[in-house]
């Protein structure tokens, strides 16, 4: 991948809302005892590094972002996915790679889970509801990172991902061109083919991107792989190279306006 020159993106004003719902790394205090996991491991069950990556000047975009880990409240999954029905659901016994979250016997009770979703499920999507009813955005975008080899619990355990994956719910959330304009804007950029830029393959699009996609506005998924940017050391903690992100934001951006120059927002 070949650094960008720094260079302003197209336009001066990007109607779009952009959600960071995984980039978090809260430890709610009255979890903190009940963990079973590592600092590393909550890393690499959510999206480190994502809130630099997509962040954005001010230019008429709104970045939501969420500061929970995502191993305690999944903004990404429906708000009745819960245990043991759905292990990996809004809240976990498990994380993506099937490593236990709590220690034995202490899992959130009921009325625990209740206040966790109040204080920090419920404010997400009602933010994200009252900014698309707004009338001021034209498009949303839902952001993440994905593991470079699909984790052990997914459909398609040790797969390959590609660079970049959009999800559009196959069609339901966004225009199918919008989508396909947004994924030539980063092959073009990036340098890549166009497997590497792939659309709706693994994802589709997650609970945001069906919720939300045409209530009023269409959603588009975005996840960038962390092989781009980050890896494990030897002592298996996680490293991110700062300098590959400043890459990966600035590319994101000018696909940004690209995409809504092309639009004509």
């Amino acid at each position: 991948m070949i650094p960008l020159p720094p260079q302003e993106m197209p336009g001066s004003f990007l109607p779009l809302i952009i959600s960071v719902p995984h980039g978090g790394m809260e430890i709610p205090p009255v979890l903190r005892s009940s963990l079973a996991l590592s600092e590393a491991d909550l890393r690499m069950d959510g999206d480190a590094g994502t809130p630099d990556i997509y962040r954005i000047g001010d230019r008429g975009v709104t970045v939501v972002t969420a500061s929970i880990a995502r191993a305690f409240v999944d903004l990404n999954r429906g708000p009745r996915m819960l245990p043991p029905q759905f292990p990996d659901g809004v809240i976990k016994t498990i994380t993506s790679y099937g490593q236990r979250i709590y220690l034995p016997g202490r899992f959130p009770s009921r009325e625990l889970i209740g206040t966790l979703l109040r204080r920090y499920y419920h404010p997400y999507h009602r933010r994200l509801r009252d900014l698309a009813r707004s009338g001021r955005y034209r498009l949303g975008l839902d952001c993440h990172s994905m593991a470079d080899l699909a984790p052990p619990g997914s459909l398609t355990p040790g797969r390959t991902r590609p660079l970049v994956n959009l999800g559009d719910d196959r069609g339901r959330s966004c225009p199918p061109d919008w989508t396909a304009r947004l994924a030539t804007a980063f092959r073009n950029l990036m340098g890549v083919g166009e497997s590497d830029v792939a659309v709706n393959d693994p994802f589709s699009g997650g609970y945001i991107t069906r919720s939300h996609g045409r209530q009023p506005l269409p959603w588009i998924q975005v996840e960038i792989n962390r092989r781009l940017y980050l890896r494990i050391d030897r002592q298996g903690r996680v490293v991110l190279n700062r300098d590959k992100m400043r890459v990966l934001n600035r590319i994101f951006h000018r696909c940004l306006g690209l995409l809504i120059r092309e639009l004509d927002f």
